[in-house]
């Protein structure tokens, strides 16, 4: 059996799988980080250095990908999750599987 966005319910349940593992990889990282900035806040090398701005740099980033992964999660939830935004047919669930977070199929993605 598949559903409207021609996923069956096992590779719904291993992508949700696979969200829920990178939102808690990316958390992790995220801790790690935290922990590293307070260890060279004591130390009084942060801030300006480039490792502060490298490090302002992947919070960012980290904090981008954790939202498209809620956004995607909600998608998930609401039945919505693997149809493209832009067009609505259904997202390979192999491209799914490399992007869980993933919003356009390839026709219709600015990245390609």
């Amino acid at each position: 059996m598949t559903t409207r966005n021609g996923l069956t319910p096992s590779q719904i349940a291993e992508l949700r799988a696979e969200l829920l593992a990178e939102v808690a990889r990316l958390e992790r990282m995220q801790a790690a980080h935290a922990s590293d900035d307070a260890v060279l806040a004591v130390s009084g090398d942060v801030g300006g250095s480039a490792y502060g701005v490298l490090g302002a740099a992947v919070d960012s980033r980290t904090a981008v990908q954790l939202d498209a992964l809620a956004e995607a999660l909600d998608r998930l939830a609401a039945g919505t999750y693997g149809s493209c935004a832009g067009c609505g047919e259904p997202i390979p669930y192999g491209r799914l599987l490399v992007m869980p977070e993933i919003t356009h199929c390839m026709l219709c993605s600015p990245r390609g």
